[in-house]
């Protein structure tokens, strides 16, 4: 769980980062998207940390959701723990993971699509041939789309994570919940007694 929040910050942090940059590399440039970024080289490293830290992330929520739920599953059955919601943890995760899968997807193809925001800007603000010049809003256009693809990209990301780890709690806890009853099940049982002075029933268990 530790390891998988050490990931989840690296990856908020770096995509947080690829915002910051956008906004700041825009910020004096009004004219060509292609000069738009021309001196943040950090962006290019950013992208790579933000998804494999992202990935890693998605991964060890897995992992954590996995073991914790089985520990919860066991002090349910052994330890007189309360019973949690397998089913709506399950449901939940399910849920949550899939919109930010699909949510993920969507923003990447929108914003290559969109190449970031210049194609939309182009139109909104169009290239005046007679001045040679650009609208002093299509910066601040392209500067504002391309972080909002980024953020939406945040977002997605950190919402398929969590619910990775919802998902893989809420089953872990109802399949081995189950199984752990089953032995108790299997571990105690009643077990008829003769002998020639007596007859009756016998409570039989394993510890």
């Amino acid at each position: 769980m530790a390891t998988a929040g050490v990931f989840g910050a690296l990856g908020l942090g770096a995509n947080m980062g690829r915002i910051i940059t956008v906004k700041r590399g825009c910020s004096d440039v009004g004219g060509d998207p292609a000069d738009c970024l021309g001196d943040a080289v950090s962006l290019a490293a950013l992208g790579p940390v933000a998804l494999i830290s992202n990935l890693f992330a998605f991964g060890f929520a897995g992992g954590a959701g996995g073991t914790h739920g089985r520990h919860a599953a066991y002090q349910t059955a052994y330890a007189g723990g309360r019973e949690r919601l397998g089913r709506l943890h399950a449901g939940l995760g399910a849920g949550l993971m899939t919109l930010g899968i699909l949510g993920y997807i969507g923003v990447r193809v929108g914003s290559l699509v969109d190449v970031f925001g210049a194609s939309s800007c182009d139109r909104k603000y169009p290239y005046d041939e007679a001045s040679g010049m650009s609208d002093p809003d299509y910066g601040q256009c392209v500067r504002g789309r391309w972080a909002g693809y980024l953020s939406g990209i945040m977002l997605t990301q950190a919402t398929g994570i969590v619910g990775v780890g919802l998902l893989a709690h809420g089953a872990s806890y109802n399949r081995k919940l189950r199984r752990y009853r089953r032995a108790i099940g299997e571990h105690t049982r009643l077990t008829p007694s003769f002998s020639p002075t007596f007859a009756g029933v016998s409570l039989v268990g394993r510890f």
